[in-house]
């Protein structure tokens, strides 16, 4: 049962809660992809348990997705980059940012091999990505097409007249060792011992391997080949819907 305190369009999710409910809004202002904070200042979900608010905005083309986190104890994992997992039934579409030095990664999106390609390859695309530290928060923000065409070959592809979900997945990504052997060797030898690397440091210029299942159902990251999600540090379901032009 979700329990919702509207104030002042902004909503307050109580403690315990697995999920947020989050309203869909139409896009009636400019909307630049910055990593700042403040076009989104009136249509915050805060979600208090988690630390974070969160919004949701679109027009006609794209899907517009805001996070903002005031613990500043999650910033290392922040800025581990998410996931954020887009459904509306069994299949998803994954896109993960930063998925190495301003890189993206876009995961089982429909008809499309999943993609690790530098930034701006998706910039042209359509896409925008953001993330960083602003005014003593962490602000990550999303803008991703709705609608495949000629000039974008990759979008969600979302039904307008059913929910949409956002599963939002932070974690540290392990890779094992036998993958190592295909990389640069650093100056100093490398410990025996497993351990978490990060994305920036350890990703390869290009995904391969398979392309089938979610992080969740699978033990092996789709697209990613042998690369596997470490403990999930962060993660939040947000249920919202597209919005009609009004």
């Amino acid at each position: 049962m979700r329990h919702i305190l509207f104030l002042a369009g902004l909503c307050i999710l109580c403690a315990g809660c697995g999920s947020v409910s989050v309203d869909g809004v139409w896009r009636d202002r400019q909307v630049v992809v910055d990593g700042q904070n403040d076009e989104w200042q009136d249509i915050k979900t805060y979600v208090m348990n988690k630390k974070v608010a969160v919004s949701v905005m679109n027009d006609s083309e794209y899907l517009y997705f805001h996070l903002v986190c005031w613990d500043r104890d999650m910033f290392s994992v922040m800025r581990e980059g998410f996931t954020l997992w887009f459904s509306q039934g069994k299949e998803k579409t994954g896109v993960r940012y930063p998925a190495g030095p301003n890189r993206m990664a876009l995961l089982d999106m429909k008809g499309t091999d999943s993609l690790n390609e530098p930034a701006g390859f998706f910039e042209d695309k359509g896409f925008a990505a953001s993330a960083g530290e602003y005014k003593n928060n962490w602000v990550y923000e999303l803008k991703v097409p709705l609608i495949k065409n000629d000039k974008y070959p990759y979008s969600l592809q979302l039904d307008w007249k059913k929910p949409v979900n956002i599963l939002i997945e932070a974690s540290d990504f392990i890779i094992p060792l036998q993958e190592l052997s295909h990389m640069p060797r650093p100056e100093k030898p490398v410990q025996e011992k497993q351990r978490p690397l990060s994305l920036e440091n350890a990703i390869p210029a290009g995904p391969e391997g398979n392309k089938s299942g979610s992080s969740e159902e699978m033990g092996s990251f789709p697209g990613f080949n042998s690369y596997t999600p470490g403990p999930k540090k962060f993660r939040l379901l947000v249920k919202s819907y597209l919005v009609q032009e009004q």
